[in-house]
């Protein structure tokens, strides 16, 4: 990576601390329950989800690529392992059956980007309807309990560490370690900064383009796991947002939207940021209907003052 690009992701990171240092130094004094460490264990529990969507969005956007179709993923998952655990099949063949439907979901996006060179932004949200309609024909618009199974990965923890944080901990480093470091890795930044040079150093953009996303799925697939094993049920609206969310998330943290730039570190904070703004926002009581005006607000600041923090 050049100097001034490195340069640029790590004055957008340190902004972007100081950013999350402050929200949290003045949410403490005006509620000290917040900083309590119940409190941060909620926080960290509640952001596991995005932040492993979050991952799969990052790797995308590096590339040059988008997926409005993943809070639909994520329900059709959920709801598939719901419905065949309510009709009697075993918690194993559920996760499975759950699990590899994302990843084929992925996959289809990836093979329908690639050999149709369309929009990914045009292509996803087609098949982001075409995923929630399937997740009604399974469902009947119905709710499926786990009856108490499969707790312990949304629910559980190690110690004063939630699981499902320390999932998402582990699936970090490991996307970290495999973009700055794996053949792979570079291949991403090449497709999103120069989809043309890349191609004439003898990149195979297709099955790349199709890897991508077909990783992103399996990713997606393992957040939908947390998510149904923390709430025990799913209903066609799990995991609604989740797209918007995560792409927030990314650009907050110094991706473009255009390809070529982004980082682990940089996903992570603002995933932080984030669940720290939702949960503060309910600490100090802060009525429903204003939530999301002021959590709107924020991400726009956040986003616009780490682009022009790292350019400084």
């Amino acid at each position: 990576m050049k100097t001034a690009e490195r340069k640029l992701r790590i004055g957008q990171n340190a902004l972007l601390g100081a950013v999350l240092l402050a929200i949290f130094g003045v949410v403490s004094v005006l509620e000290p329950t917040f900083a309590s460490g119940r409190n941060l264990q909620n926080i960290l529990q509640q952001t596991a989800v995005l932040g492993i969507a979050s991952l799969g969005m990052t790797a995308l956007m590096i590339s040059g690529g988008l997926d409005l179709s993943i809070g639909k993923v994520i329900g059709l998952s959920a709801c598939i392992v719901t419905t065949l655990v309510s009709r009697g099949r075993s918690l194993s063949f559920a996760l499975l059956a759950g699990f590899a439907a994302a990843v084929a979901c992925g996959f289809i996006n990836g093979v329908l980007i690639a050999k149709s060179g369309g929009y990914p932004f045009v292509i996803t949200l087609g098949t982001m309807t075409v995923y929630g309609g399937v997740s009604l024909l399974i469902t009947n618009g119905e709710s499926h309990s786990l009856k108490s199974a499969f707790q312990f990965l949304g629910q559980g923890n190690l110690g004063i560490f939630p699981v499902s944080t320390l999932l998402w901990v582990l699936m970090a480093i490991l996307a970290y370690f495999a973009l700055r470091y794996s053949k792979f890795g570079r291949t991403l930044y090449m497709l999103g900064g120069n989809e043309r040079a890349a191609f004439y150093s003898g990149v195979k953009i297709a099955v790349s383009r199709a890897a991508v996303y077909t990783l992103n799925g399996a990713i997606v697939g393992i957040a939908s796991l947390v998510l149904v094993s923390r709430f025990g049920s799913a209903v066609p609206a799990t995991g609604e947002g989740y797209e918007l969310r995560a792409i927030a998330a990314v650009v907050i943290g110094g991706a473009s939207l255009f390809g070529g730039r982004g980082s682990v570190i940089g996903c992570i904070l603002g995933t932080i940021l984030m669940g720290i703004i939702s949960n503060a926002l309910n600490a100090l009581n802060v009525s429903y209907f204003y939530q999301g005006l002021i959590l709107g607000v924020v991400i726009i600041g956040a986003s616009i003052v780490s682009t022009w923090g790292g350019k400084k």
